[in-house]
């Protein structure tokens, strides 16, 4: 583990810190291997490329690769569940759902093995960079208490958080009140939460809160708990400043079902309310406008997100993904800000203040500009 007691940590400090260049030399690098991955394996991206007129072995730079077409939610539910698989049955380890609850179409995901380890890593990251210490031979660090439900990616969090050697509790699925979580969390010496700030029913930091500090609370989380990392839902403004007050540490992560995180939040940064560092190894950001053509840094338009896959340089890469996810419109509008240098001293490539334009039906995985 790199970094200091102050937050200023790493889960792996190479490419989280990779200077900005050789991040989009990268990212160039991945795309090639995952077009090329998805035209050769998949019926869906041979035939949408096809009719393009677009060439998947011709890709010399990122402005070649925005001439690529767009992937609508559409077309994820018309292919729902097995359209865009691109590997062998037999490499699936999970298939996540979104929608199909409410009237919507659902959408699956299907993730490998290897794309469950990528995914699972970057959601470590955030760990780390709330300023929490893993668990050592003579100290428990940082026991985090996991409130999130099951069945859905965001249980890539507390893999990520026990590869790096954090102690995980995970409370059993009928510790249905609140005191029954501040109770487990009071007898574990619990220093970090991590869960969806409201919903959920009990399972929310909302509820924890309100009882805790209520009359028949112990203030738990105000004495014990020094950092609150959320996602699954917008924090309330007011919520993360009560927190912040009491000097806690609170971030929060931005993602979706379809792709895995895509940014997420450090203790020490400096770059301004409700702007993440993206996960640029494993996730590709783009912004575009209503014609869909191109914007630039420090513009605000509709978000285009690719999966990347594994590789923390050229030679790793794998370029490959059970469903590829390219040029994925998410229906949110983003601000995409590069270059502007972070006290944290992680790359410079950020996503802001993120906004639902449109109807998705994504899995608690978004978390807007709360901080």
């Amino acid at each position: 583990m790199s970094g200091d007691i102050m937050g200023n940590q790493y889960a792996n400090k190479f490419i989280e810190t990779l200077p900005l260049k050789k991040l989009k030399e990268l990212q160039l690098a991945k795309v090639k291997k995952m077009v090329a991955f998805a035209y050769e394996n998949s019926k869906f991206y041979h035939d949408k490329y096809n009719k393009a007129g677009v060439n998947p072995y011709k890709i010399d730079s990122l402005d070649d690769f925005a001439k690529f077409p767009i992937l609508s939610k559409e077309e994820l539910q018309m292919n729902y569940p097995f359209g865009l698989l691109s590997v062998p049955f037999n490499k699936v380890k999970f298939s996540f759902m979104s929608g199909g609850t409410s009237g919507d179409l659902p959408i699956a995901i299907q993730y490998s093995e290897e794309d469950w380890k990528e995914v699972s890593r970057a959601g470590g990251k955030m760990f780390p960079a709330a300023g929490l210490k893993p668990a050592t031979e003579d100290d428990p660090g940082d026991i985090i208490y996991y409130a999130f439900g099951k069945g859905h990616v965001i249980e890539c969090f507390k893999q990520g958080v026990r590869d790096l050697g954090y102690i995980v509790v995970e409370p059993s699925v009928s510790t249905a009140k609140p005191e029954d979580h501040l109770r487990i969390m009071k007898e574990h010496g619990v220093t970090a939460y991590t869960g969806s700030p409201i919903g959920q029913k009990s399972m929310n930091l909302s509820s924890l809160k309100e009882f805790d500090e209520s009359d028949f609370g112990e203030g738990v989380l105000e004495k014990q708990v020094k950092a609150f990392i959320l996602a699954g839902a917008p924090t309330p403004l007011e919520m993360a400043k009560d927190f912040r007050s009491m000097r806690k540490t609170v971030t929060s992560a931005y993602g979706s079902t379809e792709i895995g995180g895509i940014a997420y939040g450090a203790h020490n940064c400096d770059i301004g309310p409700g702007t993440w560092h993206t996960f640029g190894d494993v996730s590709l950001v783009e912004i575009v406008d209503e014609n869909n053509s191109p914007l630039g840094s420090g513009e605000r338009g509709r978000a285009l997100i690719t999966s990347l896959g594994p590789g923390d340089t050229i030679e790793q890469i794998l370029g490959e993904r059970a469903v590829p996810i390219i040029r994925y419109d998410m229906g949110d509008e983003i601000t995409f800000i590069e270059g502007k240098s972070c006290e944290c001293g992680r790359t410079p490539q950020y996503v802001a203040m993120p906004k639902r334009i449109k109807n998705l039906s994504r899995l608690k995985t978004n978390c807007g500009g709360d901080t």
